[in-house]
């Protein structure tokens, strides 16, 4: 399914706010309207009795394109037969949802397919006014916007401050913490609660994007140094920058705020919008600079800081060469936070479903994923089934479709919207730069530190390298 974010708040279903505030209430109500949910299962809590699960959260503001959602249904198995793909019965549903949310198609899957355990990457796509950045259309300096550089930026040429943008984005490329990304409270160690069963929805490991700026200050750590005499470090933690030096228990990093980002690319500055192609520089519309990211998964606020944080470093108001140190378990660096408005996901990719299992004739019980059980007297009914879920042409063409038609008219509005101009003013308040803290050299001693820790660890590796080729070798002589 696609929708535009604006005016929700996020995807996921929340008895707190009112009906029709997210996405899962207005889908929930179609599907029930168009007969695939029965009255006593119709608005079970948290849609538990539908075994509900969604392959991304997103938060308010923010539209997809590619969200799957998986759920038992009232469906009739005979529907997928000449119809794979469910193209007919998105149709149905489709009669009962607004314009801004639609969905493509409809699959049958195993009865053991959970969307969010399913999906194994995912692509989001935000589009950042070229503005930002000091540029227009063309890629090069736009003499109409006040250069927001500094520290001997201000004569950099177009292509020197993409080029910087994109380098920083490219540091983030890989398996790291990103826990200086996003609110690691959200994503602390779990003590005292219940063991979740293997049917509950852990939000806790779901790819979400928030739209609620994440004050610098509440990063999850301590920034008025009450914990200064317990805690040995080095940086300034007024300025939200500091190496813990030692084990922090209020503050732990962990293997949940440790994420894979396969891709993070730039395209050159672009134009889009409602009646014009992308690229046409002689539209009115505000260029914008495409910015992709492709990952296993993301935490809260995750792509906007990074993408934020590399604005920042193109135009001076971050340090570069920072950035690899926030990567870091022992490294407390407080990032900024983009937008939400232009942040959309785009492709989701998935496992391949479990191979079925065909009954032999005879009768053994040891049957497939068929709706009625997993005997051989309910083989018969196993609807029509894909071996993945990867959409084809006609759902593709949905998809195209209604991301010109309805998607990119809404996002266009939000390119050209004050609160870019906002966005960088604040960079240039980052309190990483303030050096009104007793002349601190906060940054250097955490790049010190950065270097003293990846020295060791490249020791570490080169020494257990040594071990198990030694090991190796002691075997072959056996």
């Amino acid at each position: 399914m696609g929708y535009v974010g604006a005016g929700y708040s996020g995807n996921t279903t929340n008895a707190s706010l009112p009906r029709g505030s997210t996405v899962d209430d207005v889908l929930e109500d179609a599907l029930f309207d168009a007969g695939c949910i029965l009255l006593s299962n119709y608005r079970s809590r948290s849609l538990s009795r539908l075994k509900w699960s969604r392959s991304s959260r997103t938060d308010k503001g923010v539209s997809s394109l590619a969200t799957v959602v998986s759920a038992r249904l009232e469906v009739d198995p005979g529907d997928w037969d000449a119809d794979p793909e469910g193209t007919r019965i998105a149709a149905n549903i489709n009669r009962h949802l607004p314009t801004h949310v639609r969905v493509f198609g409809a699959y049958s899957t195993p009865k053991s397919f959970q969307a969010r355990r399913a999906c194994v990457r995912r692509t989001y796509d935000y589009l950042l006014p070229a503005r930002c950045l000091g540029l227009n259309v063309h890629g090069e300096r736009d003499e109409s916007i006040a250069w927001p550089g500094v520290r001997g930026l201000a004569n950099d040429t177009g292509s020197e401050v993409l080029a910087r943008f994109r380098r920083a984005l490219q540091t983030f490329e890989g398996s790291h913490y990103f826990h200086n990304y996003t609110r690691r409270s959200a994503y602390a160690p779990a003590r005292g609660r219940r063991r979740r069963g293997r049917g509950d929805d852990d939000d806790e490991e779901e790819e979400t994007e928030g739209s609620e700026p994440m004050d610098e200050a509440d990063d999850g750590g301590s920034v008025d140094g009450s914990n200064d005499a317990f805690t040995e470090y080095v940086g300034c933690r007024r300025r939200g920058c500091y190496w813990l030096k030692a084990r922090d228990d209020a503050d732990l990093v962990g293997v949940k705020h440790a994420r894979k980002v396969n891709s993070f690319v730039a395209a050159d500055p672009a134009v889009a919008g409602p009646g014009c192609a992308a690229g046409d520089a002689s539209s009115d519309a505000p260029p914008f600079v495409r910015v992709t990211v492709n990952g296993d998964s993301f935490m809260l606020y995750q792509i906007r800081k990074m993408i934020a944080t590399a604005v920042a470093a193109a135009l001076g108001h971050f340090p570069i060469e920072l950035i690899p140190a926030s990567l870091t378990r022992p490294a407390r660096i407080a990032t900024p936070i983009a937008p939400a408005s232009t942040l959309y996901l785009v492709d989701a990719e998935f496992m391949s479903f479990r191979p079925r299992k065909d009954a032999p004739a005879g009768g053994d019980s040891s049957g497939g994923d068929s709706p009625g059980g997993d005997s051989p007297e309910n083989s018969a009914v196993v609807p029509n089934r894909l071996d993945a879920l990867v959409p084809g042409a006609e759902v593709r063409a949905s998809i195209a479709e209604f991301q010109r038609s309805t998607l990119d008219p809404a996002l266009a509005p939000a390119v050209a919207d004050a609160e870019w101009s906002v966005f960088v003013g604040n960079l240039r308040k980052l309190r990483i730069n303030d050096d009104g803290f007793d002349g601190d050299d906060a940054v250097g001693e955490c790049l010190a530190a950065h270097a003293e820790y990846a020295a060791m660890r490249e020791e570490r590796r080169a020494e257990r390298e040594e071990r198990e080729r030694d090991a190796a070798g002691a075997l072959a002589e056996a």
